[in-house]
């Protein structure tokens, strides 16, 4: 597989939420050295782990974000992370068994990560910031009527 790099796109435009995802994306990429350059297969179980508690803790993170932020889709992203830790651990005892090889996981994690962050992430990150809009214009202008931003009332 081509060499992973962090690609702006990539963000999220939430600092924390992004902030994590670049230590998650550098996870990956040690990874794909362990497998790909150093050949070290319990070394890569090891960063498997570790990818794993990383996952757990920045699932909680992120989900902390979305309950602060009155999020409606907590439910159904909260179960995307648990069937994402649930392939992961699938993934790690595959490879321990040796059932799929390190670039095989390799690639799953890489796909996860971009089609999780791009897909379900990005939408956390505009709510949150539509509701940060929303609290500007009610803290500048409380006895005004805040403009119709998106197209509901």
């Amino acid at each position: 597989m081509e060499r992973l790099h962090w690609k702006q796109w990539f963000e999220v435009g939430h600092d924390t939420i992004d902030f994590e995802h670049k230590v998650f994306f550098s996870l990956i990429h040690k990874l794909q050295n362990l497998v790909e350059e150093v050949h070290d297969k319990d070394a890569a179980l090891r960063v498997l782990e570790e990818i794993y508690k990383y996952a757990d803790f920045h699932f909680t993170s992120e989900e902390n974000v979305m309950i602060e932020a009155g999020y409606e889709g907590l439910d159904r992203h909260r179960r995307l992370h648990q069937n994402l830790l649930a392939l992961l651990r699938q993934n790690i005892d595959d490879m321990e068994a040796g059932a799929i090889a390190g670039p095989e996981v390799v690639t799953f994690m890489f796909w996860w990560f971009v089609e999780h962050t791009v897909a379900e992430d990005l939408a956390i990150a505009t709510h949150v910031k539509t509701r940060m809009l929303r609290q500007f214009f009610e803290d500048a202008h409380p006895k005004r009527a805040r403009p119709n931003l998106d197209g509901v009332a």
